[in-house]
């Protein structure tokens, strides 16, 4: 597979930065998030596209962590840290606001 997936999180922008990227001459398309890992082998890079659905409720969007392990380039646009889904020393937890507002990650 040569091209860009945008796995859709709940993003708005996902279709826009589908289209983007396509007009850059680059194939890409937008899956859903529910995708498994086995789906997306061979694809050339994967961006995130989230939303504003808190990463801590049960019913967040997960990613399937196996994408971690096929190699490509991946971008998460819109997404808090733990969005991700959980990784080793990197729990989610609800911040004592909400908003923009500056965190440490590392």
């Amino acid at each position: 597979m040569n091209q860009i997936v945008v796995l859709n999180a709940g993003g708005q922008y996902c279709h826009l930065i589908a289209r983007r990227i396509r007009e850059l001459g680059v194939h890409a398309v937008v899956a859903d998030i529910n995708r498994p890992a086995s789906r997306l082998r061979g694809t050339r890079g994967i961006i995130i596209s989230g939303g504003p659905a808190s990463v801590i409720e049960p019913t967040s969007p997960a990613i399937d962590p196996g994408i971690y392990d096929l190699g490509p380039p991946i971008l998460g646009n819109l997404l808090r840290p733990s969005a991700h889904g959980p990784r080793p020393g990197g729990p989610g937890s609800r911040a004592e606001r909400s908003g923009k507002s500056k965190k440490e990650v590392f």
